[in-house]
């Protein structure tokens, strides 16, 4: 630790004190001139004599040359005068004022370790003479202050408990000056890294002051609760429940302590608490499987989003917008940050905005809360909008399993109609808008939505995207030609039976719920028909425009197979089939299964969401499976490598359903799986659509792609396409997004 960083802003609570004193001592103690050796009560022979003399001239020669600015000549007499080590009862008085104010002098140039010389000859001087002399307090205080601006803190203690004698027999609690050794306590184990004992000092002093009832230290008070913030580093960062434990009381009692706070002091301390979690967070790692790591994680998210997104908007701070984009970034990729897999850098708001073209504005939904947070290069800076409650309520009521309710979402007049009222002002003069939904806000295709007569496709280039990070990403990748080197393609799976080379056993690949799972799976997945039909159109497609592919079908289609495969850059992968996420089959909710199985939230989500291949019947009758199971959990595809992989569709029901219910605002699942697989562009549908016209769908789908279309033409082609078709309610054609 920096301990010159410790101490500046300390040097506010200290420095004043210090010169007072010092100044003091120019004009204290002793008359020199009045004050006469008496040595007809002492017998001594004329040696000593000669030498106790020599030193008093010395001590009023100095005294002298201090008063009137020479403190050159000062401080020579003074050093002459403590290298004759001369002690004698009748050099006692004298000796301590010649200390002070040699202290005094090395004060006055930061000369901190001439004061620790100093201060270490205070026990040369006899406890009486300590007692009477009105600044031996001020002393220690100096000596202990020294002690601390050079990190010398690990012989402190004694000296401060010897100091806080002459404190309390000086000063009384209504003095400030009772506090400043305690203070200077505080200091010297922040030096050392013992946060419980400085903690305990500051509670001790907490309560003195509290008892009094005049509040004499509150403001310093402050300044240390934001010291102990500040250095909580790395080395407490090691025992992360902890810390966390200690970050949630930060953030209470600074919520308390602003009601006595001047604001610049609230705001002072707000930003000293979002400094300590940065470090906490650029500090950690997090194993996401295990179930103790993962409560640590929510419950510092927690209380990072209550000082953000509670403490702060009450306080109106400036910047809160500015912290809240950041605070959404790391919720959503701080897992992905950390992965040793991924290798990707943590990502602030200001590179966003750096990247941004002046038609181009970024949407963030805050998680779990009525704001947005928008970014732009027009407005330099973060802006946050707050959602009408009202509006936010009617949109958690939705369900995506009712293709009514999906289409009256989808309609004029509909919550989200509203929410993109509310948010016209702010998009009306960009052509694309990203947008990164949170939590139930992710569940919706925003470019379906209606908009000015028509939606808000038809008038801006909506890009939905996991997160506004990617948007660097999105901008780095080289401008694609449309050109796929190989298109691979999965479908019409025989769900009955696993194909005989999947039965090679592998136990550590199968699916850990397969023995448990409910009876409702157990009766097995039926043949979907028209992702025949469908893969046949794509590979009809292929050999039309000359595009390589593979197509795997029946028994070939299975788990193995896609695991292994070695895919050249620039593939696409479709996979027709079903998904499931185990929630939605009557099995016992997250929070159970995670207790269960001693695995975290988020792995329990990821093993009980995923894609089916051929033979996953057999395996969910028997319970059991040798290998490979036909069961592709989104936990395996996040350790697939994918990078080679330009696009995966994903042609079945709910595909980018998950988790939405997580504090990090991700909803994990198959969408979160492949791009921590490394997929460049993922397609999902956000609700369970129809087997044929689905099959309708991405026949039109690859017939713009592969003619040359880019992702989000061919998109919206197939969308006009099932419209043309009749099937003009959203629920046919708007289920399926691409997210980058």
């Amino acid at each position: 630790m920096n301990t010159m960083n410790t101490m500046n802003t300390m040097n506010t609570i200290c420095r004043i004190f210090i010169l007072l004193g010092y100044f003091l001592f120019l004009s204290l103690g002793f008359n020199v001139k009045a004050c006469d050796l008496r040595t007809d009560e002492l017998p001594i022979d004329s040696m000593t004599y000669n030498t106790i003399q020599h030193c008093y001239d010395l001590y009023v020669n100095g005294v002298n040359a201090q008063s009137t600015g020479d403190i050159a000549t000062a401080k020579q007499n003074y050093d002459q005068y403590l290298s004759l080590n001369c002690e004698h009862e009748l050099l006692n008085d004298i000796a301590i004022d010649l200390l002070a104010r040699y202290i005094g002098i090395a004060s006055a140039s930061d000369d901190w370790e001439q004061i620790c010389r100093l201060g270490a000859r205070l026990n040369d001087i006899s406890s009486d003479i300590r007692e009477r002399y009105q600044n031996t307090a001020w002393m220690y205080l100096m000596y202990v202050y020294s002690l601390n601006m050079q990190n010398k803190c690990n012989q402190i203690d004694e000296i401060i408990q010897t100091g806080l004698y002459y404190v309390d027999k000086t000063y009384s609690p209504a003095d400030k000056e009772y506090y400043e050794l305690r203070f200077q306590h505080i200091i010297s184990k922040l030096n050392v890294a013992d946060y419980h004992s400085a903690n305990q000092i500051l509670n001790e002093i907490i309560t003195i002051n509290d008892s009094i009832g005049h509040h004499i230290v509150d403001d310093d008070i402050l300044r240390i609760k934001q010291h102990i913030i500040k250095f909580t580093k790395a080395n407490q960062f090691r025992n992360k429940k902890e810390f966390v434990e200690k970050y949630r009381d930060y953030v209470v009692e600074s919520s308390i302590w602003t009601a006595a706070l001047g604001y610049a002091e609230a705001e002072e301390l707000w930003h000293s608490l979002i400094d300590l979690g940065q470090s906490f967070l650029s500090d950690t790692y997090f194993d996401v499987n295990s179930v103790d790591e993962e409560n640590i994680w929510t419950d510092f998210m927690t209380w990072y989003s209550v000082l953000i997104n509670g403490f702060g908007r009450g306080l109106n701070i400036p910047d809160r917008a500015e912290q809240a984009y950041n605070y959404v970034l790391t919720s959503k990729n701080f897992l992905d940050w950390h992965s040793s897999k991924s290798g990707k850098k943590e990502i602030k708001w200001h590179q966003i905005v750096e990247c941004l073209n002046d038609n181009e504005v970024a949407i963030e939904f805050i998680p779990h809360s009525n704001e947005v947070v928008l970014l732009s290069s027009n407005f330099n800076k973060p802006k946050i909008v707050e959602i009408d409650s009202l509006v936010v309520n009617k949109i958690l009521g939705y369900r995506n399993d009712n293709p009514l309710i999906i289409n009256n979402f989808y309609k004029p007049g509909s919550p989200l109609t509203e929410l993109v009222s509310i948010l016209h002002p702010y998009i009306k003069d960009y052509k694309r808008i990203y947008i990164s939904g949170s939590n139930s806000f992710a569940q919706f295709n925003y470019g379906a939505i209606p908009y000015h007569n028509k939606t808000l496709d038809d008038l801006f280039d909506v890009i939905p995207m996991i997160s506004t990070a990617d948007i660097l990403e999105y901008k780095l990748k080289k401008k694609h030609n449309n050109r796929f080197n190989r298109v691979d393609i999965y479908g019409g799976m025989d769900y009955e039976c696993l194909a005989k080379s999947q039965t090679v056993s592998n136990q550590k690949n199968t699916w850990v719920y397969l023995s448990d799972v409910p009876n409702e799976l157990r009766k097995g997945f039926n043949f979907l028909p028209f992702t025949q039909t469908e893969i046949d159109s794509i590979a009809s497609l292929c050999n039309k425009h000359n595009i390589k592919y593979n197509k795997y079908y029946g028994q070939d289609a299975n788990e193995s197979r896609l695991k292994n495969v070695k895919y050249p850059n620039s593939t696409i992968l479709h996979i027709s089939t079903h998904s499931f996420l185990l929630p939605n089959y009557s099995f016992k909710d997250i929070s159970q299964l995670s207790e269960e199985k001693k695995i975290s939230k988020l792995g329990t989500v990821l093993s009980n969401t995923g894609l089916l291949f051929s033979g996953c019947n057999e395996s969910l009758k028997n319970g059991a499976a040798n290998g490979d199971d036909g069961v592709l959990t989104a936990e395996e595809i996040s350790h697939l490598d994918l990078t080679n992989i330009y696009l995966t569709v994903l042609s079945s029901c709910s595909s980018g359903l998950g988790d939405i219910n997580n504090i990090n605002g991700v909803v994990y699942g198959l969408t979160n799986a492949f791009r921590s697989a490394g997929c460049n562009q993922i397609m999902i549908s956000l609700w369970d659509v129809p087997d044929y016209t689905t099959s309708l769908f991405m026949q039109a789908f690859y017939d713009a792609l592969l003619k040359g279309c880019s992702t989000r033409e061919s998109l919206k082609l197939a969308q006009s396409h099932i419209i043309s078709l009749g099937y003009e309610d959203p629920f046919y054609w708007g289920a399926f997004v691409i997210l980058d």
